[in-house]
């Protein structure tokens, strides 16, 4: 069904969706990988299409089912996922993305050959507001399932 302009008016108008999940299914799939959060998920979408602006969109989503569409990055703290995520939007990391790529769709395993600044780069490169600075127990392991 299409959103109406007069429902996009109303501030308390909300999106129901399409399709459901059972939580007891999404706890189950959850639960075969090592998660230290239950706040959120880190995702960027599966698509990348060469006429497209940015080729890796990433963002923070809830701690609940996500479409096929997205390729979810578990295993850090929240406040670690904020790091990867700033990694994930940059100029940078898109931009070594699209020369790896050969196709539309981005495969998580070249995500996973792509370089990524480590935890203690990102620590002691003087960004204060790093989420993982004077940590020393952070990895970032993207990994398919287990």
């Amino acid at each position: 069904m299409e959103t109406q302009a007069v429902d996009l008016e109303n501030p308390a108008f909300l999106v129901e969706p399409q399709y459901w999940v059972a939580e007891s299914e999404f706890q189950q799939r959850i639960a075969r990988r090592a998660n230290p959060t239950r706040h959120a998920l880190l995702g960027f979408r599966r698509v990348a299409r060469s006429t497209d602006e940015r080729t890796c969109i990433a963002a923070l989503l809830p701690w609940t089912a996500a479409s096929y569409g997205w390729i979810l990055v578990t295993g850090p703290s929240a406040r670690d996922l904020l790091a990867l995520l700033g990694c994930f939007n940059s100029y940078v990391f898109g931009y070594t993305m699209r020369n790896a790529l050969s196709q539309p769709s981005i495969p998580q395993s070249t995500v996973q050959q792509l370089p990524m600044p480590s935890p203690e780069a990102l620590r002691s490169s003087g960004w204060h507001g790093c989420p993982c600075r004077g940590r020393a127990d952070v990895v970032v392991v993207l990994k398919g399932s287990r």
